[in-house]
């Protein structure tokens, strides 16, 4: 039995074949060196073409090289990236903020922190206009409900009023 995994370590260490090893190794290379073209990058991240192309002009995503005859080329690294930016952008991100987030290391967490609450108290004074604006409309059509015919229209009254 010694001799057995003898062989089978000299075998994998020399690199050479046995069963099923060649099929493993391509699936092993594909996974590792997963590249895809601009279009097919943008399907998967949900986004349009124009919209990498505009984060590469900004800084946001890296223009990989162009192979001489050759397409460019991205990879699961830049798919990471581009689904890191559309969920920040979905929190209320945005791009200046974004920029910043990808500069920091995850061992940076009180400046992210930081970044995090501020925008936290962005979105709660939001929903507080939000809300006002939600009052004033209630009111309004309720009034527009009660107005008789020869009164002005309430909607437009509120808003020629509203500072």
């Amino acid at each position: 039995m010694r001799d057995f995994w003898g062989i089978i370590l000299r075998v994998r260490a020399d690199g050479w074949s046995y069963p099923g090893a060649s099929e493993a190794s391509k699936i092993s290379k594909k996974r590792q060196q997963r590249r895809m073209r601009i279009g097919q990058l943008a399907r998967t991240v949900e986004v349009n073409v124009e919209t990498i192309r505009y984060y590469q002009r900004i800084g946001l995503v890296e223009l990989p090289e162009k192979p001489y005859g050759s397409m460019r080329s991205y990879s699961d690294q830049d798919l990471q990236r581009l689904r890191f930016i559309r969920r920040a952008q979905q929190l209320g991100f945005s791009l200046e903020d974004i920029r910043q987030l990808l500069e920091l290391s995850s061992s940076d967490c009180e400046r992210v922190e930081e970044l995090a609450a501020q925008k936290l108290s962005e979105v709660k004074a939001k929903l507080r206009q939000l809300r006002r604006i939600e009052w004033i409309l209630a009111k309004t059509v309720q009034q527009c409900a009660r107005r008789k015919s020869n009164e002005p229209c309430p909607i437009i009254e509120t808003l020629s009023e509203m500072k």
